[in-house]
């Protein structure tokens, strides 16, 4: 069902006054021609209040829709009010856009919109040959105009939009034509899929291209009740029977069975967007709750539908009707669905004014070049599909006895097939049709298709043309390129580490060289003997006890010194002296500093993600601490499955 949208405009007060002034002549109140002591209100775009029919079931007013583009803009239709999404079941179609501001009045002969300037943009009747007084909103859905005598002037079942409702009885001289919306949300008028009434007695559905003449594209009609120079008049009845009598009254066509019996149910046929003229009821006594995902929540349900289905119809040759080129079309539910076959993808064409789902090989189409894929058997291969065809599609036909595997070779020796169907008649005569690009009309039924056979050529996989060569060869060098820079990147860094380490460390010997009492570490067995077995004891400190001892550094040469022999049960005592011993070493800490700059700034270059990866210009001002080094993510191989994601930093 279609969806509609109410919004509020406000206009500044130098609008209000210029609409008040150019209006204000024509604007009166219309008297109602159920009661006469009552009167309608003006409307304008920016109403919020309808005309309402006495049960409240209809409405007559301006709703906001789409028409042609996203915006949504005004359009004065009738709408049934009981159910959440309120369809429009009648909207008038003016030949310009309605403009908010906009306003409907009746005058001395007609239903007129003015637009805010105060011109006429439509109006019925088209004959201003009759006084108009009165206007009345209708439990069945009927809005009419009545002149002094009660004689109706006009009223909107005889020009039907999109929608029948029961009570619309027509006879063959009031033929009529439904054009479907283009959506259920969009009511452009550029479908093309039309239900027509027509003066001979005959009712019709037919596809018209390219908006011709109606009487020549009634010459495509793909469901009609055959009843033309027979057919006298169409009726709906208040049971949703929708049927065509003769001149006796007989019935000759029944449309649809509807619920005979029931008077509980509001009833309503609209031919859509997808061509199929539906049937839908709702239960006067439902109470939903308003739900857009979920149209059964609109209380209307589909009862019947004509055709039974759409895909399997022969609609229009030479041009995709209802699904776009290389798709097919497959009955779902009764609603028709757009398909892409195997190793194709769908896309929807820039130009296309219908927005046709079609798809495109995955695969260089043909070239028929010397050097092209189709032309070397070894490369092509085909998918085979049953019950599908694409009808209107094929170039050569070939009939005789063979089977199947001899039709798929035709088109394998054909650069010019893209597919080949072959099926076998009731004389047992065996047939093969090769199809070309774009394959067109697709559709898969095992009704219209039974016994059908498809096989759909495509490229085999692992083979690519000369041009798709030389890019993978490229992207595969600059690939190579750039994970071998990196390599180089993270052993400079190394490189360059090392270095420093060795350098630092010839110069930590050179000093010890340069003085002897330089500090160095002492076993235990050292200091013991130094101590001559920790006998001569100097004092006792918070972790430890401090003994006399005697280094010989040379032959002649001795020292005094003082050894602190830590307690072994004091653990915190030992702790807290390595760290009073380290923290005292700010070269030591600053060696540790350059050290986690390197390792990090190395992790960067080496990440899984070439965008996380910083440039050598980033990575020369990490080392030369121009800026700062961020902590780089853990690497892939470390990380947990259950490692929440770090935030990346972006060079």
């Amino acid at each position: 069902m279609a969806k509609t949208r109410t919004f509020s405009f406000s206009n500044s007060l130098l609008q209000t006054l210029l609409v008040f002034f150019v209006i204000t002549p024509i604007i009166t109140a219309i008297p109602d021609c159920s009661d006469s002591s009552n009167a309608l209100s003006p409307l304008s775009t920016q109403s919020s209040s309808p005309w309402t029919s006495p049960s409240k079931d209809f409405a007559f007013g301006f709703q906001f829709v789409q028409f042609k583009d996203p915006r949504y803009v005004p359009l004065l239709s009738i709408y049934f009010t009981k159910s959440p999404n309120k369809p429009i079941v009648w909207y008038a179609k003016p030949n310009q856009e309605i403009p908010v501001g906009s306003s409907i009045n009746i005058t001395n002969n007609s239903l007129v919109i003015y637009n805010p300037k105060g011109s006429e943009i439509w109006s019925r009747p088209e004959k201003k040959d009759k006084m108009v007084t009165c206007a009345s909103m209708k439990d069945n859905g009927n809005f009419v105009l009545k002149d002094k005598d009660g004689n109706i002037v006009w009223e909107s079942f005889e020009e039907p939009s999109d929608t029948l409702l029961p009570g619309q009885n027509f006879s063959k001289s009031q033929p009529f034509n439904l054009q479907a919306r283009q959506s259920e949300t969009n009511f452009s008028t550029s479908n093309n899929f039309n239900l027509s009434w027509q003066d001979d007695g005959n009712l019709v559905l037919y596809y018209s291209q390219n908006h011709q003449e109606h009487e020549q594209a009634q010459n495509y009609a793909y469901w009609a009740t055959g009843t033309d120079g027979r057919g006298s008049r169409l009726f709906f009845d208040e049971f949703g029977r929708i049927y065509v009598t003769d001149d006796n009254n007989t019935k000759l066509f029944q449309v649809t069975n509807g619920i005979p019996g029931s008077t509980q149910y509001f009833y309503m046929a609209r031919i859509e967007s997808d061509g199929v003229f539906r049937l839908y009821d709702y239960y006067q006594k439902t109470k939903t709750v308003k739900n857009e995902e979920d149209n059964c929540s609109s209380g209307w349900k589909e009862l019947e539908q004509e055709p039974d289905d759409i895909c399997v119809l022969n609609i229009a040759q030479n041009e995709n009707f209802i699904c776009g080129p290389n798709s097919y079309c497959v009955s779902m539910n009764g609603k028709p669905q757009c398909m892409c076959p195997h190793n194709y993808s769908y896309f929807v064409q820039p130009n296309d004014p219908n927005n046709l789902t079609s798809c495109r090989p995955d695969f260089p189409p043909p070239s028929c070049l010397v050097d092209g894929w189709e032309t070397d058997p070894a490369k092509v291969d085909f998918q085979e599909w049953q019950n599908l065809n694409w009808p209107f599609s094929d170039y050569e036909l070939v009939s005789g006895d063979f089977d199947k595997y001899t039709c798929r070779e035709r088109c394998r020796g054909d650069c010019f097939c893209a597919a080949a169907v072959y099926n076998v008649d009731k004389d047992n005569v065996a047939h093969c049709w090769k199809k070309k690009y774009p394959l067109s009309n697709g559709r898969s039924s095992r009704t219209a298709e039974n016994g059908t056979i498809v096989f759909l050529k495509f490229r085999k996989a692992g083979y690519e043309n000369q041009h798709r060569s030389y890019l993978t060869l490229i992207l595969s060098f600059l690939l190579g390129s750039s994970v071998f820079l990196n390599i180089l990147l993270v052993l400079g860094i190394l490189g360059i580490y090392m270095f420093l380490r060795k350098r630092k460390m010839l110069g930590q010997q050179l000093v010890a060289s340069l003085a002897p009492e330089t500090v160095r570490s002492y076993t235990y067995k050292e200091l013991e003997k130094a101590t001559r077995g920790f006998k001569q004891r100097l004092g006792q400190g918070a972790f430890g006890t401090v003994y006399k001892g005697v280094l010989e550094l040379g032959s002649n040469t001795k020292r005094y010194v003082a050894i602190k022999k830590l307690d072994k049960v004091v653990e915190e005592g030992e702790n807290e002296f390595k760290t009073e011993f380290v923290e005292n070493d700010e070269e030591a800490k600053n060696d540790i500093r350059r050290v986690e700059k390197h390792v990090m700034a190395a992790i960067w270059c080496v990440q899984d993600d070439p965008s996380l990866r910083p440039s050598m210009k980033k990575v020369a001002q990490m080392l030369e601490d121009v800026i700062a080094v961020p902590l780089p993510p853990r690497p892939s191989m470390f990380c947990s499955s259950s490692a929440t994601s770090l935030s990346s930093v972006s060079f």
